[in-house]
């Protein structure tokens, strides 16, 4: 497969980036003994993983409600202890 061609599966990306900061992940790369790709896929699949501004609005959200089940819970088990 040339250099021109992307593996089955994936796409080919290209953007600019600073030469420091490209020299820099270079550097680290062969240092771990690994390829400036591998280091970029792992870097963006953590990205991904991360939880987005609207999760975090989805759990506030869930924790609201779930306080005000727990207190109408505690005010219902009040009326029925003897």
């Amino acid at each position: 497969m040339s250099d021109t061609q992307s593996e089955p599966g994936t796409v080919r990306l290209n953007f600019d980036l600073a030469e420091g900061l490209h020299r820099q992940v270079r550097i680290r790369a062969v240092q771990e003994g690994r390829t400036v790709k591998e280091v970029c896929t792992e870097l963006l699949e953590r990205w991904l993983a991360q939880p987005t501004v609207s999760d975090l609005v989805e759990l506030r959200n869930y924790a609201a409600e779930a306080a005000r089940i727990s207190q109408r819970v505690a005010e219902i088990a009040e009326q029925l202890a003897p």
